[in-house]
């Protein structure tokens, strides 16, 4: 029976579809998120959204653990890996079948007092390491094709990074070459064989077997020692240069999905063409050479020849293709970055059965072949190019008009290398159709014929953007009737931190904390540490006060080129900051802290408007007082000055109130809904009482700056509403300078004996003061106007070791003791009118109650 039109092909448990250069495009977009440094996808691939889908989801991508408080405990030679300190369990991350998935710890290794230098006689980019103790091993090698090895180093000089590089060989534990991430030397590259040397970090990544709740287990325990751990667990090994932000491999729900990131650093390797588009460089070579396999015939036994498929033996003619063939100098077949093979069938691929037309098959094996500087090695050292879990590549059509394929194969893993060369050899006949049994059906006529007709060597532009967050997403243009919208979940800036604040990411329960200490890095069980005024750097956080201080002082996209760093009081954002982090009812039964900043600047805006709006996020106000920036936060505290009629010019308190029409009782608060894509949205709070109350509906309009929480959006609505309800009433007065350090934010009381027709003040109408000569001792008077007032009075004692006597006169001389003594701070009691053998505290207060004015008298006796 001849088979059915269309043969379904099935190879590695996959169906082989119809070449797919054929009939779709790929799409391949670079999106540019932000200024960089950043943290990056909160959950790799599902954390990518394409028309607002996720392109993975939790069980097909990974979690980036790295900065958090994660730690992941091994024990030597053994595969269990327990996980502590989680904020949310492993259980959605758990690999679907057929995924793969990594513990990539990084710091596996670490060491410091590194020499390294390049190696000006090596033909590729190669540093020479020394280690000042034992730390180079043979598995450290690194080797793409083994998981435990495809491991690589960063080489950081006074705590900046400066190289990532794979271990090329090992001459002893303590001296190895490496190979720069890329092939290129850093452009700030120093040797360096003496203080300051580099400090040294291996990270490795260890295939899982199964993931649970709080534990992992390896695939292999090799090479595992005992230790606490940082680390992430990827959504599959990348396939280029496996660091922390290489391309990714195709595991997701969108069709030929793949994405690669760069996190903004300022030594981030360039990004991959993920799509093998053009670069700068194409250089072109036609070949039209015919890809022949051998027809069939009998053996030395009278068995028939290649009965089956896919099969090579000697018998097969492989095409090989050296630099020089593709039109390769000695100084750019290092340079290239992929290389392009264009497949033509000048009459179609097409199967003719007995009863049934169905699709032709060619199958192909491409091989590379590399030489590192000591040649290609004998034998030759083939590396097959794969799209289907084996050796083989398969082209599948049913048409009888010429058409080409074309294979996109990328040569970034291999590098860098001196030279290279390929080989193709065709695996399957010509002659006769293939059947999906991998054998081949004699009763058809077929149209098989194929030609390697042109070869494209690229050489890419290597930029690396330096401080440019950005992501290349590639996907089967299929799939969507435009190019979709795409949508990235970052974690933003990496920003300065106080070096006593662990954020709630870096904590073990998600909870902000100030337990720190500055010194030793260690956190303290239950004590906030004191702040030094230091800052830790690059470190991720959400609180608003550290957001607001970073785009105040960064000198790259804020204001540090002109405020410097002692322009702003953070010593005031540090207060501000915990008031921030303080944790208030979410609305939903649970808890969250009082503000978190979750904010993106698209486009330059007015400098002061940018912080005015980002003040907003923890409710403050900004002014310039004393040379210094001055954010105020609108909270609850106690009054730190009382003005009177005795202290306010002409006893003038004038008051204006707000129009009912302007006191809203109903708030739409704009914010982002994180589960609406982020898309801004409103949410209506409302003061129902006073509604019902007044009988009308008054409407404000409010942005909740860089909300993402409801919870917060409803905080900042009541807010607005408590403020519009019971602040109905401006004052305004006139003083002396004894008020002029009230500022913008402060709380005071006013006391206006006109309005209330009580008074509770009084001022000091006249002082004297006599100084007895010759004597240890001087007396003050001074004369109070206290009618029908409580009158609180201070004096200031300066020197130490003094006593002193206080009393109260009439003004006709009558000694008036007061009722009650007077209880110090430090403890001691002092009595008025009799001597005190202890030192009398600044700032002290005395109580005049009765209706008359009155002389204080202190006498203050000195040491003799």
């Amino acid at each position: 029976m001849p088979e059915t039109k269309d043969a379904k092909y099935v190879w590695n448990g996959k169906r082989v579809p119809p070449s797919d250069q054929n009939i779709d495009q790929i799409i391949s977009i670079t999106d540019i998120i932000s200024e960089g440094p950043i943290e990056g996808l909160v959950h790799g691939a599902a954390s990518i959204y394409l028309d607002n889908t996720p392109a993975a989801t939790k069980k097909q991508a990974g979690i980036n653990l790295f900065h958090t408080g994660a730690t992941f405990t091994t024990t030597t030679g053994n595969t269990a890996v327990a996980v502590s300190n989680l904020q949310e369990d492993l259980t959605s991350w758990t690999a679907s079948t057929g995924i793969d998935k990594y513990l990539i710890i990084q710091n596996f290794r670490s060491a410091d007092d590194i020499s390294a230098t390049l190696d000006a006689d090596a033909d590729v980019v190669t540093f020479n390491l020394t280690a000042a103790s034992a730390f180079f091993y043979s598995w450290m090698i690194h080797d793409s094709n083994v998981a435990n090895q495809a491991s690589y180093i960063t080489l950081y000089l006074s705590g900046q990074k400066k190289l990532e590089a794979r271990i090329s060989s090992i001459t002893d534990t303590t001296h190895a070459k490496c190979i720069a991430v890329g092939g290129t030397k850093p452009w700030d590259w120093q040797d360096r064989t003496s203080a300051p040397k580099y400090t040294i970090g291996l990270t490795i990544p260890l295939k899982l077997a199964s993931i649970s709740a709080n534990s992992v287990t390896l695939d292999s325990g090799t090479n595992i020692v005992a230790g606490d751990f940082r680390g992430n667990i990827s959504d599959s090994i990348p396939t280029t240069t496996y660091v922390d932000d290489g391309g990714v491999t195709d595991t997701s729900q969108v069709d030929g999905f793949l994405y690669s990131m760069r996190n903004g650093t300022l030594y981030q390797p360039p990004l991959d063409d993920l799509y093998e588009g053009n670069g700068a460089t194409s250089i072109t070579t036609s070949f039209n050479q015919n890809l022949e396999y051998p027809d069939g015939g009998l053996d030395d036994n009278d068995n028939e020849l290649y009965t089956t498929w896919p099969l090579i033996d000697d018998g097969v003619t492989r095409y090989i293709k050296n630099s020089a063939d593709m039109s390769l100098t000695s100084s750019t077949v290092g340079q290239v970055d992929a290389v392009k093979m264009v497949f033509a069938y000048p009459a179609g691929l097409i199967s003719k059965g007995t009863d049934s037309v169905y699709q032709g098959l060619a199958v192909y094996k491409i091989e590379f072949a590399f030489d590192y500087g000591g040649g290609f090695g004998d034998p030759i050292d083939w590396k097959v190019q794969t799209k289907w879990g084996n050796d083989y590549t398969f082209h599948k059509a049913r048409t009888s008009s010429n058409f080409f394929v074309m294979e996109n194969i990328s040569l970034h893993k291999y590098k860098p290398f001196k030279d290279f060369k390929f080989r193709v050899t065709r695996a399957i006949r010509d002659d006769v159709g293939a059947r999906a049994a991998f054998n081949y059906d004699y009763n058809n006529s077929v149209t098989l014929n194929s030609v390697l007709s042109s070869v494209t060597c690229i050489i890419r532009e290597r930029l690396n953007y330096p401080y440019t967050a950005c992501i290349q997403t590639r996907c089967n243009a299929s799939q969507f009737k435009n190019i979709p919208k795409r949508s990235y979940e970052c974690k933003g800036r990496l920003i300065q931190i106080p070096s006593n604040y662990i954020t709630r990411d870096q904590s073990s329960n998600g909870i902000a904390n100030y337990r720190r200490n500055s010194s030793t890095g260690l956190e303290h069980a239950t004590d906030d540490q004191d702040w030094d005024g230091s800052f830790r750097k690059n470190i991720y956080t959400d609180n608003p006060a550290w957001v607001f201080y970073d785009i105040v002082t960064n000198d790259r996209y804020g204001l540090g080129a002109w405020i410097n760093t002692t322009d702003i009081d953070k010593y005031a954002l540090y207060r501000i900051a915990k008031y921030c982090d303080e944790l208030v009812p979410d609305g939903k039964g649970g808890t969250e802290p009082r503000f978190t900043a979750n904010i993106y600047l698209s486009k330059a805006t007015e400098a002061y408007k940018v912080l005015k709006d980002m003040a907003t996020t923890f409710r403050a106000i900004l002014f310039w007082s004393e040379g210094n920036i001055m954010p105020v936060v609108d909270q609850a505290k106690d009054p730190i000055y009382n003005f009177t009629k005795g202290n306010v010019i002409d006893g003038k308190f004038q008051y204006e109130g707000t129009g009912s029409k302007l006191r809203s009782n109903q708030v739409a608060v704009t914010w982002n809904n994180p589960e609406n894509d982020y898309v801004p949205e409103a949410l209506l709070v409302e003061d129902k009482e006073n509604i019902v109350k007044s009988g009308k509906i008054i409407i404000e309009e409010a942005v909740a700056f860089g909300a993402t929480s409801i919870g917060q959006a409803t905080r900042y609505g009541r807010w607005k509403l408590w403020t519009a309800i019971n602040q109905q009433e401006v004052v305004s007065f006139k003083t002396s300078i004894s008020g002029a350090f009230i500022g913008p934010g402060d709380i005071i009381n006013i006391q206006d004996a006109d309005r209330y027709d009580v008074a509770y003040s009084g001022r000091i109408s006249n002082g004297t003061t006599s100084i007895v000569d010759g004597a240890t001792s001087s007396s003050t008077s001074v004369e109070i106007n206290a009618t029908n007032s409580a009158i609180k009075v201070g004096w200031v004692v300066t020197g130490t070791g003094i006593s002193g006597t206080v009393s109260v006169s009439e003004v006709d001389g009558t000694t008036v003791t007061l009722s009650s003594a007077q209880t110090l701070a430090d403890g001691v009691t002092l009595t008025f009118g009799a001597i005190s053998t202890s030192v009398i505290p600044l700032d002290r207060e005395i109580v005049l109650t009765t209706n008359d004015t009155y002389e204080l008298s202190v006498l203050i006796q000195e040491p003799a």
